[in-house]
């Protein structure tokens, strides 16, 4: 790990991860009964669980098992397709919510880079190492900021969250992850400029 990371003391984490877990407890009372009903729904429109598991790669590299409302089923000749409430589910953006059960667990925090999957972590782990600092999240800085980036682009998006998080670059994630919800066009110039932002821009302070 870069020695001009700044990473929190094991306090800071601490408070950080229960304040998560708080908010996502309240999160997950308010949101129970839909969650519920989204369930069922799942469950009729097509067979399986209604939700997904995967094994996705945390902070410092550790694997745990991710939770997702299914959208997609396998079809009696074998072939993986999206049912169609799935593309509803995708279309709104909807199919994380169950990850905050894995922010209860302590294995995600609500913002941080996205977790990362056996086969996408190995790239990070050897030139990257530094995102796997925090806690992964269920929206990050490059989700924030469009969903038609580059692999490259994701990869500095997240590198620079780690080493700038604070209120600041938590208020920016929140704005444009609601607003991008909410579907409203939003112009934040230096969200933009990160995208854009040049390599050693991130990986040298």
């Amino acid at each position: 790990m870069p020695a001009a990371l700044a990473v929190a003391s094991p306090g800071q984490h601490e408070a950080n991860g229960w304040g998560n877990r708080g908010v996502a407890l309240v999160a997950l009372l308010f949101l129970a009964l839909p969650l519920l009903v989204l369930a069922l729904a799942i469950r009729l429109d097509s067979p399986g669980s209604p939700l997904f598991l995967q094994t996705r790669l945390g902070r410092h590299g550790r694997p745990f098992r991710i939770f997702k409302l299914r959208t997609m089923y396998r079809t009696a000749q074998g072939d993986v397709r999206i049912s169609r409430l799935g593309r509803l589910i995708r279309r709104l953006g909807i199919d994380e919510l169950p990850q905050l059960i894995n922010v209860l667990m302590g294995d995600m925090a609500l913002i941080g880079p996205r977790p990362l999957t056996l086969e996408d972590s190995r790239d990070y782990l050897t030139h990257a190492s530094e995102r796997f600092a925090v806690l992964p999240g269920i929206t990050g800085l490059a989700q924030a900021t469009g969903r038609h980036l580059s692999s490259r682009q994701r990869e500095r998006l997240d590198c620079f969250y780690v080493r700038k998080s604070g209120v600041g670059m938590t208020r920016v994630v929140l704005l444009r992850t609601l607003r991008s919800v909410l579907r409203r066009p939003v112009h934040h110039p230096k969200a933009v400029l990160l995208a854009e932002m040049p390599a050693h821009s991130v990986s040298a302070e």
